[in-house]
């Protein structure tokens, strides 16, 4: 695929609805192209190449950002947190690094949002441990 300006103009507004839960289809008709059409561009390298290009580059100054990116940065973690296996113990110490970055996260931007995700990982946690949560 050869990359144009609506691609660009795409994948950047890709980046910024990832986490909203919206239906393929409503954003590909909030871009003005036909649900196929963007399901093919999703699946090109380029475009792929082009969309993580862009999120790394939002995410890039993370730890100096303002609310909102801290807000991404804890959704971007728990993406990492549910991609990883309990399959061995090096995956639980990875998990609970994630735990700790998120809870980080949170208590230095206050972000009230990131307490229900916190609990939920802290109780998927304990289910990985077999322990309940909140003991020790």
């Amino acid at each position: 695929m050869k990359i144009e300006q609506k691609h660009r103009d795409t994948a950047a507004q890709l980046v910024e609805w990832r986490f909203t839960g919206m239906p393929q289809e409503e954003m590909a008709k909030k871009i003005g192209v036909d649900r196929k059409t963007l399901f093919r561009w999703r699946q090109d390298k380029e475009f792929q190449a082009l969309y993580h290009s862009i999120l790394d580059e939002k995410l890039a100054g993370i730890e100096d950002s303002p609310f909102a990116h801290r807000v991404d940065r804890i959704y971007e973690l728990h993406r990492l947190y549910l991609r990883i296996k309990e399959s061995k113990t090096s995956d639980i110490k990875a998990k609970i690094g994630i735990l700790k970055e998120i809870g980080k996260e949170a208590e230095e931007a206050k972000i009230d949002e990131a307490a229900g995700l916190i609990v939920k990982l802290r109780h998927e946690l304990a289910a990985i441990q077999g322990v309940s949560p909140g003991s020790h």
